[in-house]
């Protein structure tokens, strides 16, 4: 059965454009196996050809030991010739520098056929061949060294027999003839007495004895001719013998040449051979070259066939792809444009969104505060605090979305200011304990090995442990939620290993991949624990630490999160944020406030009103900018985003045209404070951005900053600061805190005085760091200082702790403790 199938006209266009990109697919499917194949071929041209060269190289380095070869044999003879004709000008002269010279002829011979071995040492038939060499040049030279021994012995035995006879012949004078007397015989003088040597010494000499005259001519002319006798007679005695012992030494002489002749004729021969041998040696490896260097030629004549194949297939690949680079990068610019425009909006649908939820948060948390600071029955504070946690927990989860808002966009940058990893451990436990104890769980922290101070962002740290702790707590129905912190010290860093564990319902292995991903949650059905960012910001978080998080867990026994990073060490130590109540006079003051939102005007009158402030309020921006035109103010206060004008309009109006209020300070209310903000806040001469919802201490410092409003003088500085206390609770509460921490001081002091007796230190720490908590809520600055060294001292077993460092302590609590009762007396908080 055949199906008749019509097309339309964008169907067949679509159909033929599908048919030319599928062509084109191929071929340039076609072309990449091609560009392939050649890329391939050359590098094994480019490879052979390679090692062709090499080889061509390495025959013309042994050429060049083959003629070296021959230049030391040539050299050889030469030596040899040189040690022949010194041992004849030795013969002739008898001068020793000729022997000298033969002897340094002798080490060059043996010296070149050292050489000759040292360049061909893997030839091993010459090697062979040099051994003989060098055995024949040792008997020439045994040979030499005979002839010239000989000759030397020959002249010094003629000599040495003449010599001797003389010596025997004066040594035995002749016996002198009768002799004829000139005077009367001689009388030999008679032998003396022999005396001791004391006698001799001392007695007189003999008197010298006439000696008569004798003829010595007679007597000298007769031993003249009896010598001359005796040397003739012993000359030609010597004469025949010589004659005996030359013909006998010619004899030894001639067999001596003889020898000599035939090892250099040997030597000759030999090295006649070895040259011979390199020779032909020199001229096969020619030939071979020759050949090689031809197949090389040809090789590279491939070589270069295949790199211009390469480099034409290579220049149509590169047009192919830019052509389609030029329509993929025109997409890319469209998708840009498109992903910048979806990122712009997304930015203004946060903004608006944070804006729009932090408005009516505003007034919520700000009233709830103010309530929570009158007198109200139990079940009316109950009501009010539910309202106050309520909106804390919006609160949280905006900020949840703003901040992943801001890591996706890695517009979230890190601070970098000293502070306590020890003291945001603390306080994030005090924290949630509440929340712990609710669902009846333990809480609680181990240090370990923990520096006094790092560098880096307490805040986010303090937001990592807090989402970890907070997670932990929301799935954990009974037992325990802990926080163990360890690290150590590496290149004056501190790497800190933080670990969560919880014995919770567990995570199960499919949902822990995806767990850190946004929007997830262990379990599906617990939406309304949260908006499934927790873990995704805390994974970010550490990643713009340069950090590591993973986790471990099983299903029914718990989950352990670890988390580590690392932190700069310092020794200086974190400013403490102040949130005392301002004491400012504002007496007089007269402000204007700008805001569309008649919640948020309500606030800002009740908060100012508190400190004698007088205020007009504006609800758009057109009725701000009428009364800021026509009435003179000490400070407006103007909301960023309103109906009419914007804070924006209204401060570049108010500043650009003369009037009452040109040079008056400003100070912007808004949602959300951007980098763009600030930045436009400093070139439009903002004094101040706050953001909402605010502390009234910031407002009011701001306000005193920017009218240059300084505190009383006279204002006592006091030990602690309640404030953080009384925005807690009512006075109820504060009080029972004070008196809590002062009985718990006092009991502690007691128990580090126990074990400082004991030298129990590591109890004195424990109970240090016990104290030093609640001191900090205090603002008990001193006292903490104080504590913190204690701590320290004992952790390292300081056995110098005395009674003098608990005294200084005692001292100083007792300060603490006065002015905590001074403070309740005067009811600070009201």
């Amino acid at each position: 059965m055949a199906f008749d199938i019509t097309l339309s006209g964008e169907e067949r266009l679509f159909v033929g454009s599908l048919q030319i990109s599928v062509k084109r697919s191929h071929i340039a499917n076609f072309l990449g196996i091609l560009l392939i194949i050649l890329t391939i071929s050359l590098a094994g041209a480019g490879f052979i050809t390679y090692r062709n060269l090499e080889e061509i190289v390495s025959k013309l380095e042994t050429d060049d030991r083959s003629n070296e070869n021959l230049l030391q044999y040539k050299e050889i003879l030469v030596n040899l010739h040189d040690m022949e004709n010194q041992v004849e000008s030795y013969e002739l002269t008898s001068d020793p520098k000729y022997i000298e010279r033969y002897n340094r002829s002798i080490s060059r011979v043996f010296a070149r056929v050292d050489s000759i071995n040292g360049l061909n040492q893997t030839d091993t038939e010459l090697l062979v061949f040099n051994d003989s060499l060098r055995s024949l040049i040792n008997e020439k030279t045994f040979t030499l060294n005979q002839l010239i021994d000989f000759r030397s012995n020959q002249d010094q035995d003629d000599f040495k027999e003449l010599e001797g006879f003389l010596d025997a012949i004066s040594a035995n004078p002749i016996p002198p003839a009768q002799t004829t007397k000139d005077t009367a015989r001689v009388t030999e003088p008679e032998p003396e007495e022999k005396k001791g040597f004391f006698k001799r010494l001392l007695a007189k000499k003999p008197e010298p004895v006439a000696t008569p005259k004798v003829n010595q001519d007679s007597i000298i002319l007769a031993e003249k001719k009896q010598y001359h006798s005796q040397i003739n007679s012993k000359v030609d005695q010597m004469r025949s013998s010589q004659r005996l012992v030359s013909q006998r030494q010619r004899e030894k002489e001639m067999n001596l040449l003889s020898a000599h002749f035939g090892i250099q004729n040997q030597i000759i021969d030999l090295v006649t051979f070895l040259e011979s041998r390199e020779t032909t040696k020199v001229k096969i490896k020619a030939i071979k070259a020759k050949e090689l260097a031809n197949q090389t030629s040809q090789q590279i004549t491939l070589f270069f066939s295949l790199a211009t194949l390469l480099l034409l297939s290579s220049v149509i690949m590169m047009v192919t792809y830019v052509q389609r680079n030029g329509r993929y990068q025109e997409l890319l610019r469209e998708s840009k444009k498109s992903a910048e425009t979806l990122a712009k909006a997304k930015e203004r649908f946060f903004a608006n969104m944070s804006h729009e939820i932090r408005t009516p948060m505003n007034a919520i948390s700000g009233f709830t505060k103010v309530l929570l600071r009158t007198e109200l029955n139990e079940e009316q504070k109950e009501q009010v605090e539910i309202i106050h946690k309520s909106s804390e927990h919006l609160l949280r989860l905006l900020n949840d979305i703003l901040d992943f808002s801001k890591l996706q966009a890695e517009k979230l940058q890190l601070e970098t200011t000293p502070f306590s990893i020890r003291q945001v451990c603390d306080d994030s436990i005090t924290l949630l304990k509440a929340s712990a104890a609710h669902k009846g769980l333990k809480l609680y922290s181990e240090l370990d090995n923990v520096p006094e101070y790092v560098l880096g962002d307490p805040h986010r740290l303090r937001q990592i442990i807090l989402n970890l702790l907070n997670n932990g707590i929301k799935y954990t129905e009974k037992g325990e939620v802990a926080l163990l912190v360890s690290g150590e010290r590496k290149q004056n860093k501190f790497h800190v290993a933080l670990e969560v564990k919880d014995t919770g319902i567990g995570i199960s292995k499919n949902h822990q991949l995806r767990l850190f991903q946004e929007f997830e949650q262990a379990n599906q059905s617990s939406f309304s624990k949260g908006t499934g960012l927790g873990l995704a910001i805390t994974k970010r978080l550490v990643n713009l630490h340069q950090g590591s998080i993973r986790l471990d867990s099983k299903e029914g026994v718990g989950t352990s999160v670890f988390v580590k990073m690392a932190y700069p060490l310092t020794d200086k130590q974190p400013v403490e944020e102040s949130t005392k109540e301002t004491k400012h006079d504002f007496q007089g003051v007269h402000v204007l406030i700008a805001d569309d939102e008649p919640f948020n005007t309500k606030l800002l009158a009740t908060i100012l009103s508190k400190k004698q402030i007088t205020f007009d309020v504006a609800h758009d921006g057109t009725s701000a900018l009428k009364l800021a035109m026509t009435k003179p103010y000490h400070m407006l206060l103007l909301d960023l985003k309103m109906p009419g004008h914007t804070g924006w309009e209204l401060l570049e109006e108010i500043k650009s045209t003369a009037g009452p209020n040109q040079n008056t300070p400003m100070i912007a209310l808004t949602a959300t404070v951007s980098s763009l903000d600030k930045s436009r806040g400093t070139t439009f001469h903002f004094d101040h951005i706050m953001r909402k919802p605010f502390e009234e201490a910031e407002l009011f410092d701001s306000i005193a900053n920017a009218l240059n409003i300084a505190p009383p003088e006279d204002s006592p500085k006091r030990v602690t600061d309640l404030s953080s206390l009384m925005q807690m609770g009512d006075q109820k509460f504060v009080e029972d805190m004070v008196e809590t921490f002062i009985n718990g001081a006092k009991d502690g002091l007691q128990q580090i005085d126990i074990a400082l007796k004991n030298q129990a230190y590591e109890n004195i720490s424990l109970v240090a760091h016990r104290i030093v908590a609640p001191a900090r809520h205090f603002k008990a600055g001193q006292l903490v200082d104080l504590l913190k060294n204690l701590e320290k001292r004992a952790d390292d077993q300081d056995s110098t702790i005395s009674e003098a460092d608990l005294n200084h302590i005692r001292q100083e609590l007792d300060r603490v403790i006065a002015s905590l009762r001074s403070a309740l007396q005067a009811q600070i908080f009201n």
